[in-house]
């Protein structure tokens, strides 16, 4: 598993751990508002474009 989230995007990994952590210090309204901006952020800062487009190639993500 190490080796796996070596690999995989550090700024979507930060997400999840505050969505997580969202999840359970706000309100479920409040919660799901702050993972929705949080997505956001990564699709404008690139990551889940660079995702998406190494899923469609069948490549491996670089994620730099």
């Amino acid at each position: 598993m190490a080796a796996e989230l070596v690999t995989s995007s550090l700024p979507a990994q930060l997400a999840v751990v505050q969505a997580v952590n969202a999840a359970f210090e706000l309100p479920p309204d409040e919660g799901l508002r702050c993972e929705a901006l949080l997505a956001q952020r990564l699709f404008v800062d690139g990551e889940a474009a660079e995702g998406i487009r190494a899923f469609i190639a069948k490549r491996p993500p670089d994620f730099a």
